[in-house]
């Protein structure tokens, strides 16, 4: 579910095999609880893994496990103990399908990732939804012994719960369907259903001896939302990624490699506010004592900002420079020294 890229703006991943397992999801509270012990993770019932090619170039991928019931022992300040659900009986599903052709050169696939959750405590129900999926396409085309590539992935998420969880989601910051000034947003505190989209395309030139580059464009919708299985921090905005790279792979009198990259992302949200630009240089070198030194300076800009004040409306993001630098051996690399200067304008 990925571009082939050289840079992106932190899309949402599909699938994060930690979630699986994860540490019990609801903690006990109250004034009167005196102790609590909870597991800290979830165990695994059984699960399935199943993964190759065919020689037809078929790529096949499946996944799935199941989590147990879990329970938190609780101790009362008057003495009382009593066990708590903090976690249901959980169904995770992963699976992917992809084809391969010209001899691997292009690529089209699929991916469903999908939990399930037995939600009959009223308790939990009320904290986590009911089921969550995300599915989608995607493609790449590569030329030119796979020196160029075009590359793009397609897809939609559905999330189900009561009230008060597709509530809190609306309301998560990353989303914040509250704003008061969001005039593209709606929030529906009886809505039972969140959906959404993403999509991503992306032109890179990803080998050859001194010059790379790739142009990413990306788009997250409001109500797109794969963190159940997956690994989402933002949405909400439409970005532009540009790179590029020049690097001198040949030993010299004074290195054995250098190199010098040019990054630079822009973005809005879906009402069209400028919430982010960003303009990054980076240069590295090796010498030939294997010793490394980079530095990296970004500047961004005074943008808006649509997730500092947590709900509230829009505020201005200031314009901030960063500066670092850092000398590292080779192996084990301990840090010899590094250096970070940050100056913002209010």
């Amino acid at each position: 579910g990925n571009t082939r890229t050289l840079n992106d703006n932190d899309p949402p991943r599909f699938f994060y095999s930690r979630r699986v397992g994860r540490a019990p999801q609801r903690r006990p509270s109250g004034d009167s609880l005196q102790a609590t012990r909870v597991a800290s993770q979830t165990p695994i019932l059984g699960a399935l893994k199943l993964s190759g090619t065919t020689p037809s170039g078929w790529q096949v991928g499946v996944l799935n496990a199941v989590t147990a019931h879990e329970h938190a022992d609780v101790q009362l300040t008057n003495g009382r103990k009593y066990r708590e659900p903090v976690e249901p009986l959980t169904n995770y599903h992963v699976s992917r399908l992809r084809r391969l052709l010209r001899g691997g050169n292009t690529g089209v696939g699929g991916f469903v990732a999908d939990t399930r959750r037995d939600l009959t405590d009223p308790v939990l129900a009320s904290r986590l939804p009911s089921s969550a999926t995300v599915a989608g396409l995607d493609w790449e085309h590569s030329w030119n012994t796979r020196m160029y590539a075009v590359s793009g992935v397609f897809s939609g998420s559905r999330v189900a719960g009561s009230e008060p969880v597709i509530r809190r989601l609306q309301t998560a910051n990353y989303r914040s369907f509250q704003r008061p000034d969001a005039e593209h947003l709606e929030f529906d505190p009886a809505r039972t259903t969140l959906t959404g989209h993403f999509f991503a395309l992306s032109l890179a030139k990803l080998a050859g001896q001194r010059v790379l580059g790739s142009i990413t464009y990306e788009e997250t919708s409001p109500g797109f939302e794969s963190n159940d299985l997956g690994f989402q921090t933002r949405s909400d905005f439409r970005s532009v990624s540009t790179a590029v790279q020049y690097r001198n792979p040949f030993q010299n009198s004074w290195s054995r490699e250098w190199g010098l990259g040019l990054f630079q992302t822009g973005s809005l949200n879906f009402a069209g506010d400028r919430i982010e630009t960003r303009t990054s240089l980076f240069a590295n070198t090796t010498f030939l004592n294997f010793w490394e030194l980079s530095y990296r300076l970004s500047y961004s800009p005074e943008t808006l900002n649509d997730r500092l004040l947590r709900g509230g409306p829009l505020a201005l993001r200031p314009t901030e420079t960063l500066h670092s630098a850092e000398l590292s051996t080779d192996g084990r690399k301990p840090l010899i020294f590094n250096v970070e200067a940050q100056r913002t304008t209010d």
